[in-house]
């Protein structure tokens, strides 16, 4: 008689075999198929030792163990949890908990076998997974893939305007991250906040994503405004030396305005201008 040791899974049977004699009894019966064969089947609830005494033709006997381990259904996960991608997407599925895989449907997957899978599906898609371990035992877990919508990205300041030499800081909100174009005049081509100062009025794009492939746009113009002025007088009569006096109204083009004024003397007056 050989010693027999075996793993099953819940639900499932082991075959038990016995040898050397020419009756046998097995205990406990409960579980077994038949108590007195030298082949019974055991179906236990939980990791049982199963006893066999043997008799042969002379009357000697013999006893052995044989203990039947019943492992628990596969607790099976995939990773992430809740993924979620836009059209023309894709995300990477883990599955663990086993040695190997299957997964369903095949639509919108690099592959149906393996622990990790890439998953493009063009509409929410729910997969399943199967996995089995190295004593046989299954388990199964369901995951949705759901498709996201496009991003919506907006720029403030929404009409930003500057004199020539100025700058005005611009802030992308709505994704994660930020690709800014053209790069003339900004401090930089990347991130949420950047710097403007364009010699001329110019319109910049700014195209945003985010972790799950999800993508938006927008544009926004920066006005620059040319630096000039412009005089304007209303004058008094200055006669026969006399004194006179004149209004004089500068008028610039850029705010805030800071004017210099330069006097020039147009007499010899003592009086001055």
């Amino acid at each position: 008689m050989q010693e027999q040791i075996q793993t099953i899974c819940t639900s499932s049977t082991a075959q038990l075999h016995a040898s050397g004699g020419v009756t046998y009894i097995w205990s406990p019966s409960a579980t077994l198929s038949n108590a007195n064969i030298y082949n019974p089947i055991a179906s236990p609830a939980s990791t049982t030792i199963y006893t066999v005494t043997v008799t042969d033709a002379n009357g000697c006997t013999a006893t052995s163990s044989m203990t039947v381990t019943v492992s628990a259904v596969l607790a099976v996960s995939i990773s992430p949890p809740s993924p979620i991608i836009c059209i023309g997407g894709s995300v990477p599925l883990t599955a663990s908990g086993g040695i190997s895989y299957i997964w369903s449907p095949a639509g919108g997957l690099s592959a149906t076998t393996g622990a990790t899978v890439t998953a493009s599906p063009g509409v929410a898609t729910t997969y399943t997974v199967s996995a089995t371990n190295a004593t046989g035992c299954t388990g199964s877990s369901t995951i949705t893939v759901t498709i996201g919508t496009s991003l919506t990205v907006d720029v403030s300041p929404a009409t930003p305007t500057v004199c020539s030499g100025s700058n005005v800081l611009l802030t992308a909100t709505g994704a994660t991250n930020y690709i800014w174009s053209p790069a003339t005049g900004l401090s930089s081509t990347t991130g949420a906040n950047i710097t403007a100062n364009p010699s001329v009025t110019t319109t910049y794009s700014v195209n945003g994503s985010d972790p799950s492939g999800c993508t938006g746009s927008t544009t926004v113009t920066v006005t620059v405004n040319q630096l000039s002025a412009s005089i304007s007088s209303t004058t008094d009569a200055t006669c026969g030396g006399t004194n006179g006096s004149a209004t004089v109204t500068a008028i610039g083009s850029c705010s805030p305005f800071i004017y210099t004024w330069n006097t020039v003397s147009i007499s010899n007056n003592s009086n001055g201008n």
